[in-house]
């Protein structure tokens, strides 16, 4: 203990001698802790903290596992996986998160007595341009099934959740925003339901605002979300994305096993 006192002490001393050094020092000291403060915070609310909805631990990841000598629709086994599973797979199974629209509705379907299926995307890798309030903001969104926030058993601020009928051919453009993005771009306005919110060129009317608390789900987490709309409209957004493409493998899954499930 006293070889550290004295250490501390000589370290005090020189820095004395140098303050220009010692403020420098200081200053990264500072910058590397709210750094780390920061990344942590992201991981601890991305990854370590469970989401904040409805019963959480009923919630499940779907990825799907192939034979590694090919990946047709004809030869690969769809599994239910935690994250604690997937690895026992990897030496002879392909594994991937990534579905088809159609194959997405086969599973849904059959599954249907044992949970509840819902899916999504990001709207593209790169930040979209939304305009809101005459102002623009590149901002990540997301392309969700209708059932999505009812899956995930996340309800509203205000207004209403994305429902099964908006996510229809020929519905109206509807869009849910992150309480992040109501703050920003509305200044929490109360009267914010109804408004119009351009993205990537495209107009939707805002229907709800999510909790202050959620940021989203999937694999590119590593962001917020900030807008959601129906996956009914990848068209418009993205032209590339076409529900009826059974072999563009472009959605999430994730599953909210029934209560009566077990592990």
């Amino acid at each position: 203990m006293s070889t550290f006192i004295n250490d501390l002490k000589y370290g005090i001393r020189q820095l004395r001698k140098n303050p220009g050094f010692a403020a420098i020092a200081i200053l990264s000291l500072m910058v590397g802790i709210g750094a780390n403060t920061a990344i942590f915070s992201l991981i601890n609310s991305a990854i370590l903290k469970p989401l904040p909805v409805r019963d959480p631990q009923q919630l499940r990841s779907i990825t799907w596992g192939g034979p590694t000598s090919s990946l047709s629709s004809a030869n690969f086994e769809i599994r239910w996986y935690t994250s604690r599973k997937v690895d026992q797979f990897e030496s002879i199974y392909d594994i991937s998160n990534g579905f088809s629209y159609s194959a997405y509705c086969q599973l849904r379907d059959q599954t249907k007595d044992s949970a509840e299926l819902f899916a999504f995307t990001e709207i593209d890798w790169s930040p979209s341009t939304i305009l809101a309030q005459d102002a623009a903001h590149a901002a990540h969104g997301q392309l969700v099934s209708g059932n999505f926030f009812s899956g995930l058993g996340l309800q509203p601020v205000l207004g209403r959740t994305i429902s099964i009928e908006d996510d229809q051919k020929g519905a109206e453009p509807v869009t849910m925003l992150s309480y992040a993005a109501w703050r920003l771009w509305f200044n929490l306005d109360p009267e914010v339901l109804g408004k119009t919110v351009t993205i990537d060129k495209h107009p939707f009317t805002v229907i709800g605002i999510l909790p202050e608390n959620f940021h989203g789900v999937g694999s590119q987490s590593r962001y917020r979300v900030d807008a959601y709309i129906p996956l009914a409209f990848p068209p418009q957004i993205r032209p590339n994305r076409s529900l009826d493409s059974p072999t563009y493998w472009w959605l999430q899954v994730m599953a909210r096993l029934h209560p009566n499930l077990s592990e």
